[in-house]
């Protein structure tokens, strides 16, 4: 029979305690970090999370003679670059802008072809396999082609992955433009400008879908509303669109704008700005930078140190406060840890406790550190050494004790629901119900299977079975 006991123990501890550990601390490190990896298809938006993001505003506005494409860089990782592509006798020569990954994150070629990403959370896209599949990220468009109609063409005449992350902004010199998408029914869609005077703008909602994504969103009002200003060519200026960059911008513990670029597609003129500082501008012609040997070049070496040291200062304030709650996170962790050493210390070596009342104060000891060891010695070890299961201890004891552990399956199964969000299928991803049946279910299904049942058929000498339809009803009414 002891050899039996072990067996189950081993079991137990093996397929559901060490499981549980790790994804509840995989579950605290993924929510103080705040970002996770986004993979967006066959466009890279650097690291974004899989919910839908707050970053990034990109419009076109033309009038005239006249095509400006602005757009706004808002991200975490403030190393950021640019480069330039030469041209050959297949390709057009491209200055591409990113990250220290080097993969772009929108660009300008020599025929005034440009593009950059808004990212979305994922939605479907419908294969078409009559067509051939898609061989290139979406930004070597800009190596190949000279016009926005080119690169729709392209994306029509071929089979792509069957989710996308983004959608794309692209505009040409003639002053076309189109943000391309996935739409409501897996078909990529594409939201024209045509040639001429107007403007499109894109922020984090899909423009042909609006629930994919955080839509109303108030930078996308914001510059549409300073767009429809613009009713003639002379109020279509750099400097304006500038201003509207600079009203949208955003700077914060989660997100900056870390580089902005006016493109001035009929001229071949980049204007670019550094962090969030609008006040000092670098210009550079595509043509004459293509003419160079082709380098990577950090994008803060263009400005001067003031504008750069100035950068750095309000970075680090913003993520000394990021580091300061990491910091106390980890010391938590780390204390919650010993907490667990010695109780299982005081298991083997000190207090014959049952194996299934070990796992409950074990789970409470992971999740509330000190606050659950101490609760251990103070409701419970004082009383197992002198009393049978079947005495009762003092009041307050034992309601602090049943605190605990009718907090601890929930808290456990919420813990497993958030972690199936990054781990299984994203928030964004989900239907209602499915949501509703993670942050619901879990908690109840865990809770009540897992330690109130347990604990009755130890505690009252009850059948297992008998345990769960005792406390069904109690545990559906207190889950929420």
């Amino acid at each position: 029979m002891k050899t039996e006991g072990k067996s189950i123990r081993s079991k137990i501890i093996a397929g559901i305690i060490i499981p549980m550990i790790l994804i509840i601390l995989q579950s605290i490190l993924y929510f103080i970090s705040g970002h996770s990896s986004f993979v967006t298809g066959h466009f890279n938006k650097a690291t974004v999370s899989n919910q839908a993001p707050e970053s990034c505003t990109i419009l076109t506005a033309s009038h005239g003679d006249k095509v400006l494409f602005g757009n706004n860089e808002d991200w975490i990782n403030p190393n950021t670059y640019y480069w330039t592509v030469p041209r050959t006798n297949d390709t057009f020569g491209v200055v591409y802008f990113g990250f220290d990954n080097f993969w772009p994150q929108g660009g300008i070629n020599e025929k005034g072809l440009a593009f950059d990403v808004n990212a979305l959370p994922k939605s479907h896209v419908n294969p078409h396999p009559e067509f051939p599949k898609i061989d290139y990220p979406f930004y070597k468009n800009l190596e190949k082609y000279s016009t926005v109609e080119e690169v729709i063409n392209a994306v029509t005449s071929h089979s792509w992955k069957k989710a996308w992350r983004a959608q794309l902004h692209v505009a040409d010199r003639t002053g076309n433009a189109v943000v391309i998408s996935a739409g409501p029914d897996g078909e990529i869609v594409f939201a024209r400008k045509q040639r001429g005077d107007g403007f499109p703008v894109s922020t984090n909602f899909n423009l042909a879908n609006y629930a994919n994504g955080r839509y109303p969103c108030k930078r996308y009002d914001i510059a549409a509303e300073m767009l429809e200003k613009v009713n003639d060519e002379e109020k279509l200026t750099v400097e304006y669109i500038q201003s509207i960059l600079d009203a949208v911008h955003q700077e914060g513990a989660s997100v900056n704008t870390v580089y902005s670029n006016i493109f001035d597609l009929k001229n071949g003129i980049i204007y670019l700005y550094h962090w969030h500082q609008f006040y000092e501008v670098v210009q550079l012609n595509v043509l004459n930078e293509l003419a160079k040997a082709p380098s990577k070049s950090r994008i803060e070496d263009l400005f001067l140190q003031e504008t750069v040291d100035k950068a750095k200062k309000q970075n680090f304030e913003y993520q000394k406060k990021i580091v300061v709650w990491k910091r106390v996170v980890w010391i938590w962790i780390f204390i919650s840890a010993v907490s667990a050493f010695l109780l299982i210390w005081d298991f083997k070596h000190q207090t014959k406790v049952p194996w299934r009342i070990q796992i409950v104060w074990v789970m409470v000891t992971i999740l509330y550190g000190p606050i659950g060891l101490v609760t251990y010695m103070v409701t419970y070890r004082q009383t197992i050494r002198h009393v049978d299961r079947k005495t009762k201890i003092a009041n307050w004891r034992q309601a602090l004790r049943e605190t605990l552990f009718s907090v601890v399956g929930p808290a456990i199964g919420l813990s497993l629901a958030f972690a199936s969000f990054y781990l299984v299928l994203s928030f964004s991803e989900s239907t209602i119900w499915s949501v509703a049946a993670r942050l619901y279910g879990l908690p109840l299904l865990v809770g009540l299977f897992l330690y109130r049942a347990p604990l009755i058929e130890y505690f009252f000498e009850r059948r297992y079975w008998h345990a769960v339809h005792r406390r069904l009803i109690s545990e559906v009414i207190r889950n929420p």
